[in-house]
């Protein structure tokens, strides 16, 4: 896949999350962006992705939140 390819498939992703969240696809944006910053650039990689899936899971299992497969 190209480079642009993938950025626009990734705008197409921003979009669908943030009609999902009601809120506006640039916040999406911004929030990943600021996430990146925090976490590294590799955050969404595996291993990665699956290690704060899981810390996510247990967080919330902790708190006694209702535990969801998320999209």
């Amino acid at each position: 896949m190209s480079a642009g390819r993938g950025r626009d498939a990734g705008r197409l992703r921003a979009r669908a999350r943030a009609r999902s969240l009601f809120v506006h696809a640039n916040t999406v944006v911004k929030r990943l962006e600021r996430v990146a910053d925090v976490l590294g650039d590799d955050w969404q990689a595996e291993p990665n992705a699956t290690r704060f899936r899981v810390a996510l899971l247990l967080r919330n299992y902790a708190d006694g939140s209702p535990i969801c497969d998320a999209d």
